[in-house]
């Protein structure tokens, strides 16, 4: 009969295979004692089935580990029973002896609580399994806060990112900077043998062109019941935001603006009240620096981001009795074109929605050529705006991002209200 070892020294079964090498760095395999109690005999044992089978005639019950094909005598029982003690006795040792557990307090062997050896007349019974607590019920995605991503960061919006970084271009060092989005169409490049068409790209969503992709132009024109549309929504809105912190302003201006050239590649606009011709409003001198076009292949507008320099020629308003002391500040050019506003203007906090009607005249004939429907919105203060982009670029707190994302989103819902 071999050598009986208990089942707690013996070796792992990986004892005798070979260690791996270094450097697949392998976490170390681990021997787990297995969750049985150490002072229950196993039921595969001679003496478990007795115990089993003697418990089985006293309950009536049937024995969890069935025997009921096999006849042992009970000289039998005993006499395996105690070889079996005795075997165990022998090799355990005194420095393996169980300690005498105190009564009324159970012992620990192994990490398990053992209890005293039943006597012959008990049947074995499996320990049951502690009860686990049940875990606490985790929250609801509903009720939890969103993290804004893996990381707990959100990135820059890429698209207002692009347009932050066009407008820094071109603004950066400059003085009297005008920035302006318009509603419109990007046309495609004009082909003689077809109509004029809008430019279609491979895009699902709103996107911004590259400033040397070829175009047909840019139409700053939307029909007329889109423009009714979009009076209807923006005089909505205006009352709505009547009792907010940040109410809007309304008002209306009715002016005429006659173009000069000034002879050098700039345009000079002179303004005037159309209830009264000769009063001045104001003198620009205006110089387009670049446009951004934006498409919308979802919507029935694009839009354009424009940036401008406004240097004012006089300020100042003017009468019949002034004329002598501006006459220096009128352009001398011919006018190259006339166009008679009639004007919605809605002022909000950072920027201002204008609906214009436009009727364009001929300055020879004075005739009117034809009429178009336009909206645009203005930056209004464009200083304080380019400081928080200095403030980005030195990488500094900033509200350049979120000052520029409210001016983009008030854009993109007046696209997305045209039908």
């Amino acid at each position: 009969m071999p050598e009986y070892v208990p089942r707690h020294d013996r070796p792992p079964y990986y004892s005798s295979l070979p260690s791996p090498p270094p450097s697949q760095n392998l976490p170390s395999p681990r021997y787990a004692s297995p969750d049985l109690d150490p002072d229950q005999p196993y039921p595969w044992t001679r003496q478990g089935i007795a115990m089993s089978l003697h418990g089985e005639e006293e309950s009536g019950d049937t024995a969890e580990y069935g025997t009921q094909n096999v006849e042992y005598s009970q000289e039998q029982y005993d006499a395996e029973a105690a070889a079996e003690e005795q075997a165990y006795a022998t090799e355990a040792g005194p420095s393996r002896k169980r300690p005498r557990p105190i009564e009324g307090e159970p012992s620990y062997q192994n990490g398990h609580a053992s209890s005293s050896r039943p006597s012959s007349g008990s049947s074995f019974q499996p320990r049951q399994r502690q009860q686990l607590a049940q875990p606490p019920r985790p929250l609801r995605i509903a009720d939890m806060q969103i993290i804004p991503s893996f990381f707990g960061l959100a990135p820059r919006n890429e698209f207002t990112k692009r347009v932050g970084d066009f407008l820094m271009e071109y603004c950066r060092g400059q003085q009297n900077i005008e920035i302006e989005m318009k509603l419109g169409t990007v046309m495609a490049v004009a082909n003689p043998s077809q109509q004029p068409q809008r430019v279609r790209m491979p895009t699902w969503s709103e996107m911004i062109l590259p400033p040397d992709y070829p175009t047909g132009g840019f139409v700053a024109n939307m029909l007329k019941h889109r423009n009714k549309q979009l009076n209807q929504l923006l005089n909505t809105a205006a009352a709505a935001a009547q009792t907010s912190p940040v109410p809007v302003r309304f008002f209306r201006a009715r002016h005429t603006d006659s173009f000069h050239d000034s002879g050098r590649g700039d345009k000079v606009r002179v303004t005037r009240d159309r209830d009264n011709e000769d009063q001045v409003v104001a003198v620009i001198k205006k110089k387009r620096l670049s446009n951004l076009n934006v498409y919308n292949p979802n919507q029935a507008l694009d839009w354009r981001v424009s940036v401008s320099i406004e240097e004012p020629c006089k300020s100042l308003l003017l009468n019949m009795n002034q004329a002598d002391a501006v006459s220096g500040e009128m352009p001398s050019g011919p006018i190259t074109m006339i166009r008679e506003k009639d004007r919605a203007c809605y002022q909000h906090q950072l920027c201002q929605v204008d609906l214009t009607v436009v009727t364009t005249k001929s300055p020879k004939t004075g005739q009117a050529t034809g009429v178009s429907y336009e909206l645009e919105i203005e930056i209004l203060d464009v200083p304080t705006l380019i400081a928080e982009g200095e403030k980005e670029i030195q990488g500094l707190p900033n509200r350049f991002d979120e000052m520029l994302q409210s001016c983009l989103d008030t854009v993109r819902m007046l696209v997305r209200n045209v039908e």
